[in-house]
């Protein structure tokens, strides 16, 4: 077939040839070719595999790291921030408190409701007493009922803003940077800090659809790191898209690294080695 010469253009599936004319920079591909002899390349095709790829076939693929779970730990409710009890690049628990909003309206509110509340309960006792002694109404004892229960869901629904107030670590995790300080007024959804969990992370990267029937769960994959050279690192597949990419022709693939000792950070491009065959006897041949 006929390799495009540097910078030309050619026609893609998702690219019109219109779009091309009228604009000669779009879809261009630069192409670097090498001159090769027929015997380089049969020499290459036949010859043995190198010795670092005879203990297993596998197929290398860039990708991203990313953490399991991420999360923008913030106000649900709007308030004023009167105290921040976590630090910038803390390693916390799940339950760690790590903000408080002001409570004093809150509190305020479950005073005047368990005040009603207690008022109501009273009325309903001397109702349905009043009822059994054919001395009042179906009707009372029914309406006594329910406001009792009225400012019984009002006094579950006070607590539950006044626990919001308490900011805490849903799962465990490293804080990332503080974006507001103390005595700031929020707004519902306003973050605090982000939460990241880093142990231990997910790889995601893509592998041609000619692989498809290689991949399985559990398969192992080696990852190196630009920023650790020479420290690679294994895990395993646990996901597989089942929806093939229908633009670049791959499958998604999702892995586990572990990561105790917290080198490996969220976002790194990282090379991935995935390992789906292995070759029990093989023999190992010099590269020289």
């Amino acid at each position: 077939f006929r390799m495009p010469n540097i910078g030309e253009a050619f026609e893609r599936p998702y690219q019109s040839r219109d779009r091309i004319e009228r604009d000669p920079e779009y879809g261009r591909i630069a192409c670097f070719c090498e001159r090769v002899t027929r015997g380089e390349v049969r020499d290459a095709l036949e010859g043995p595999l190198p010795a670092t790829d005879l203990d297993g076939l596998r197929r290398r693929t860039r990708a991203h790291m990313g953490r399991c779970q991420g999360f923008f730990c913030g106000a649900e409710i709007a308030g004023r921030l009167v105290e921040i009890l976590g630090d910038e690049g803390q390693a916390v628990t799940a339950g760690t408190v790590i903000a408080r909003l002001d409570q004093s309206v809150y509190k305020a509110d479950i005073a005047e409701i368990e005040a009603n509340l207690a008022l109501s309960r009273a009325n309903f006792k001397r109702a349905d007493e009043l009822l059994r002694k054919n001395a009042g109404t179906a009707r009372a004892r029914d309406e006594a009922e329910a406001e009792m229960r009225v400012n019984e869901a009002k006094l579950a629904s006070s607590t539950a803003r006044l626990e919001k107030t308490v900011i805490a670590a849903p799962f465990d995790g490293v804080l990332g940077l503080r974006s507001v300080s103390v005595g700031q007024y929020l707004a519902e959804g306003d973050a605090i800090f982000k939460l990241e969990a880093v142990d231990p992370l997910k790889v995601d990267f893509r592998v041609p659809e000619i692989y498809f029937g290689k991949v399985r769960i559990g398969q192992t994959i080696n990852v190196e790191v630009d920023a650790l050279p020479g420290e690679p690192v294994s895990g395993a597949v646990y996901a597989i898209d089942p929806l093939v990419d229908e633009q670049g022709r791959a499958i998604v693939v999702r892995a586990t690294l572990p990561n105790k000792d917290k080198r490996l950070r969220p976002g790194l491009f990282a090379r991935v080695a995935l390992v789906y065959d292995t070759i029990a006897a093989a023999i190992l041949v010099p590269e020289q």
